[in-house]
């Protein structure tokens, strides 16, 4: 995928992350017979039962956020450890230099 595209998806996701906080938040407000509105607004100035219902939104988006990351991890660990090792050239075969360029060792 191009880096467009991962960029995209990133930007998408959080979208949809910060649209499920608002319907959190809107579905809390309502529940709580309070008035529903979709502006951001200063949390420290609303009455302790809004601050809760949007402390309580934010917290479940970043509990989330945390789930997928380890997720990602676990199946990053797995991938690690499937993999096939290689062995890695142990020397870089360089005899002398001659003029600034390294001339490679011959073979036999």
């Amino acid at each position: 995928m191009c880096r467009d595209g991962r960029r995209h998806d990133a930007a998408e996701s959080g979208a949809r992350r910060a649209e499920h906080r608002a319907d959190q938040i809107a579905h809390g407000l309502a529940s709580a017979g309070l008035r529903t509105t979709r502006a951001a607004t200063d949390v420290s100035a609303q009455p302790a039962a809004v601050q809760e219902i949007i402390r309580v939104a934010y917290g479940d988006a970043t509990a989330q956020v945390f789930l997928l990351s380890a997720a990602a991890a676990v199946l990053a660990v797995i991938a690690a450890i499937l993999l096939k090792p290689v062995s890695l050239r142990s020397s870089l075969d360089l005899t002398e230099k001659s003029g600034g360029a390294a001339v490679p060792a011959e073979a036999g």
